[in-house]
């Protein structure tokens, strides 16, 4: 999560600054779907965030461009 590729585009492309506690529900609600519910349920869920992740991109400060779909990011 602190991978600054990763920090932009949560900061770039989220409600993150509007919204923190709806960010951090949405997060958790995730997190508890992917770890306790079926895997149907957590498969889906998994889809429904690589789909909006595959259109996030974004250049960092130093000029550097990154995806946020980056499979080195998302290690």
């Amino acid at each position: 999560m602190l991978h600054p590729g990763m920090l932009a585009g949560v900061w770039d492309h989220s409600r993150l600054r509007e919204d923190m506690h709806g960010r951090l529900r949405r997060t958790a609600r995730f997190i508890a779907t992917t770890t306790y519910d079926s895997r149907e349920e957590a498969e889906a869920a998994i889809a429904r965030v690589r789909a909006v992740h595959t259109r996030i991109r974004g250049t960092l400060p130093d000029g550097t461009p990154y995806a946020v779909d980056d499979p080195a990011l998302l290690a």
